[in-house]
C-alpha cells in the first residue's frame, strides 16, 4: 500500500470513529472526541458536524481551477 494511500485509509478511519452510530442496544449517542459546547442544542451539533464535514471533504477535494487560458 502506498504512504498516500494508506494515510487516506487512516484520516477515513478517525472519521469513521469520530462520526459512528452508537451500537445497538446502547444507551445513548456515540461519545465524539470533544464534548458538545454547554447549551448546545441538538440542531446547532449537527449543523456543526455538517460544517466540519464539509471542510474536512474541501480539504480533500479541491474546487478544480478556472485556467481556461
Amino acid at each position: 500500500m502506498s504512504d498516500d494511500a494508506r494515510q487516506r485509509k487512516d484520516r477515513a478511519d478517525k472519521l469513521r470513529q469520530k462520526f459512528r452510530r452508537p451500537d445497538p442496544g446502547s444507551s445513548g449517542p456515540a461519545q465524539a472526541d470533544e464534548e458538545p459546547s454547554e447549551g448546545e442544542s441538538l440542531k446547532e451539533g449537527v449543523e456543526r458536524r455538517m460544517r466540519e464535514l464539509d471542510e474536512a471533504d474541501r480539504e480533500d477535494h479541491p474546487p478544480p481551477s478556472d485556467d481556461d487560458s
